[in-house]
Order: C-alpha cells, then sequence, then structure tokens
C-alpha cells in the first residue's frame, strides 16, 4: 500500500512585511502571519542593513527573506514583494504592525465576494496609555473599527493581484503616501472596500517625547510627499493638518461610546499637541522638499 501526502492548498494571498534594518519587532509581525488561519505566501522585504536571516530563522521555509543593503522607500519595498510573489491577492505588513486573528482570511472574503482592494481598521497597542491613545485618535480615528463605511479612511489595503497589470506599480520616489497614489488610479469599480474586521495592531510612542517626534516625522513626510507629487503651496498644508484636530474630534465623538468616549473627550488638549506637532513637521520640511520637487520635474533630472 502507497500512503500519499496532500499537498497543503495553495495559498490565495501574498502578504509582503516591509522593513528596513530589520528591527526588533519584525519577529512579532511575521509570527503575527504564520499563525493566521489560512496558509499565506509570505515574504519580507528588509532594506537598510539588518540581519533578517538569522533574526527569523526559526520560520524556516514558511517564510522568504528579500534583502537590499541600500534604503528602499515604502513604494520601491512593495514592488519587490509583488514580483516576489504569485498569490491572486496581495496584502502589506509593515514592520511594526500586527495582523490580529482572522486578518488574512477576512481578506479572502471579502476579495472573494468581489473587492477588488480591501482596507483594513486599526488597533492600538497601547490603549491604557494616553500618549499612546492619543496620538493614535489624532491621526487614525476614521480607521478604528467602529468607523461606519461613510466616514471610514480606507488604507492597510490589499490588492487584486490584476490591478497591477492594469494600473502599474507603486511610485518608488515617494517617502509615504504611495498606497494614496497608487488608489487614485483605480476606476471607481475598482476603489477600496471597508472591512473593519480586518484588524491590525499599530505600535504607537508611548511617552511624551516619542508622541512629539513621532507626529513631527510624519508631518515632514507628508509635506514630502505633497511636494514630490507638485502640491508645493505651505498653505494647502497647513489647512489640511489644521483639519486633522477636528476630523478626529468629529470623529471620535461619533464612533465612541462610554468609557472609550470619554477618555478621547480627555484626551482633546494632547490631540492638539499632536496636531501642533504634525503641522511644524510639515512647516520645517518645506521649503528644503518643495525645492527638491522642483528640480524631479526637470525632464532631464533622471539623467544627472
Amino acid at each position: 500500500m502507497v500512503l500519499s501526502h496532500a499537498e497543503p492548498p495553495p495559498a490565495e494571498l501574498a502578504v509582503v512585511v516591509i522593513a528596513v534594518g530589520a528591527p526588533p519587532e519584525l519577529e512579532q509581525a511575521v509570527r503575527s502571519l504564520v499563525e493566521q488561519s489560512v496558509p499565506l505566501e509570505i515574504v519580507v522585504v528588509n532594506s537598510g542593513g539588518g540581519r533578517p536571516a538569522e533574526q527569523l530563522s526559526a520560520f524556516g521555509e514558511q517564510i522568504r527573506i528579500v534583502t537590499h543593503d541600500e534604503l528602499l522607500w515604502p513604494g520601491a519595498a512593495r514592488n519587490v514583494g509583488v514580483a516576489e510573489t504569485t498569490a491572486p491577492y496581495v496584502a502589506f505588513l509593515a514592520s511594526d504592525c500586527l495582523a490580529l486573528a482572522g486578518w488574512a482570511e477576512n481578506r479572502i472574503a471579502r476579495h472573494k465576494r468581489g473587492a477588488a482592494t480591501v482596507a483594513s481598521a486599526l488597533v492600538n497597542d497601547r490603549p491604557r496609555n494616553v500618549f499612546a491613545t492619543a496620538s493614535h485618535l489624532s491621526l487614525f480615528a476614521r480607521r478604528l473599527p467602529e468607523a461606519p463605511p461613510d466616514i471610514a479612511r480606507c488604507y492597510g489595503l490589499s490588492y487584486a493581484r490584476d490591478l497591477f497589470r492594469r494600473y502599474g506599480s507603486f511610485l518608488e520616489d515617494l517617502r509615504t503616501s504611495e498606497d494614496t497614489e497608487f488608489a487614485a488610479r483605480l476606476a471607481p469599480g475598482h476603489k477600496p472596500v471597508w472591512a473593519p474586521e480586518v484588524l491590525t495592531v499599530h505600535r504607537s510612542p508611548a511617552t511624551f517625547t516619542a508622541m512629539i517626534a513621532d507626529q513631527y516625522a510624519r508631518g515632514a513626510r507628508t509635506a514630502a510627499a505633497r511636494a514630490a507629487l507638485g502640491q508645493t503651496r505651505l498653505k494647502r498644508h497647513v489647512r489640511y493638518a489644521l483639519r486633522r484636530f477636528v476630523d478626529s474630534v468629529r470623529t471620535t465623538q461619533r464612533v465612541t461610546r462610554g468609557k472609550e468616549r470619554r477618555v478621547a473627550f480627555c484626551l482633546r488638549p494632547l490631540i492638539a499637541v499632536c496636531v501642533v506637532a504634525y503641522v511644524y513637521g510639515m512647516a520645517r520640511s518645506h521649503g528644503v522638499e518643495s525645492d527638491r520637487a522642483r528640480a524631479s520635474r526637470d525632464p532631464l533630472a533622471s539623467l544627472h
């Protein structure tokens, strides 16, 4: 009698884990994917140094690792991951995030029901820490799991692979917002679908100093991305950032209840501080990034 071993079902979802410098939290991010309830094609794209192969050796053949000594901006890392995978759907996970139970299964279910792109909700990893919570609310109020579809901000996307053949790849010279730029190209029928049952844990700063530094850096990166896309008017940046405060206050008021709403109300002063730091980061980086953006629009710039 010949015994045969059934092959595991092919993965329907590829997940590209994006890391810079093989940070310590990378192992936890990968483990959160390995422990999902469905098989996944997992590829880690690490750039900027570190030793990811040693760090992730315990996972063996469950994952693949692609390393680049030079630093890759997010769009370039995404494109490497897309090229290295074959599953019909592709998702991305930053190394400072975790996929909660059902993250992969619920994404696949949404895709199979016809969604070309599926957005995820964000969960704060330190809900009892005031600085982490204020930071999370100032940045991600519209990505809370309780946010209704009409106000949800659709990020943390997974994509049907065919979209990359139809619309091209991610821009590789943006420090941030490469996913926003890609989504803007999509036809109405391919726009993201809000899936609050797909939960990603986001690590938030746990101290006042870390909170300020994180907000400042995010503001600077946003200004850089907007400058690269030709949006170089500082007043436009400031108006955009200031609206974040009003938006986070109104959104948290709408989507929270009971104790969570009271906490959000008490944290409004800290949320305002977050916005100020964010705006300051945009303003400080504006002039330098605008000059770089003007140079990049030179038709001969790529030949320099």
